[in-house]
């Protein structure tokens, strides 16, 4: 992973395009919406340490829908809208993420159990992957988050799981050298979904 400490960083990468254009099929709007997400960043957090950027895919089902409703069989595929987020780690263990057209929360990671109270919202999501994590005797800790998505809330290319993916490849790679499998990251999304989001 590429530490970003400024912009420049960002506009300067040989491998940008590359990546922007595999993952996405094009580069030069994926460049400002970057540049835009880590000045956002830098705005919400007045961040000067630099972070990395984490994306994570939407989904569709090309057989079958949802595996609790398939017995486990279902066919789908990653697709090119995405949620992005810029993370810059910090030294306690509170989670907050500014996530563009929602309100900003914080997430205490001392007190991860779940609430009634707090059932479809995106707080259950990071409590309950920090909670997988946790139960799995994996490391998870704090940070802060600017997060966008072209992910469409609602239209079944699962935004919600987009991000707890997310959420799960950030703790995977701050906390614990990336060394968690695609599979792990998936199951904690799962649970935090069955057991936390409702």
């Amino acid at each position: 992973m590429k530490k970003i400490t400024n912009l420049s960083d960002l506009t300067s990468s040989e491998n940008f395009g590359e990546i922007a254009v595999s993952l996405y099929g094009a580069a030069a709007s994926q460049l400002k919406r970057y540049a835009d997400l880590y000045e956002a960043h830098c705005e919400n957090f007045k961040n000067n340490g630099g972070g990395w950027f984490f994306s994570s895919p939407g989904r569709i089902e090309v057989v079958g829908n949802h595996t609790d409703h398939n017995h486990g069989k279902v066919l789908a595929a990653a697709i090119n809208v995405d949620t992005l987020a810029f993370v810059s780690p910090t030294d306690d263990d509170v989670v907050t993420v500014c996530s563009e057209g929602y309100d900003k929360f914080v997430c205490r990671l001392e007190d991860i159990n779940p609430l009634k109270q707090e059932q479809g919202t995106s707080i259950a999501l990071v409590k309950g992957v920090a909670r997988y994590f946790k139960d799995n005797g994996l490391e998870v800790g704090g940070f802060s988050a600017t997060v966008t998505s072209s992910v469409p809330a609602g239209a079944g290319v699962s935004s919600s799981a987009s991000f707890e993916v997310l959420i799960a490849e950030i703790f995977n790679e701050l906390y614990n050298d990336g060394k968690i499998s695609g599979m792990k990251k998936a199951l904690a999304a799962q649970f935090a979904a069955n057991m936390f989001f409702g």
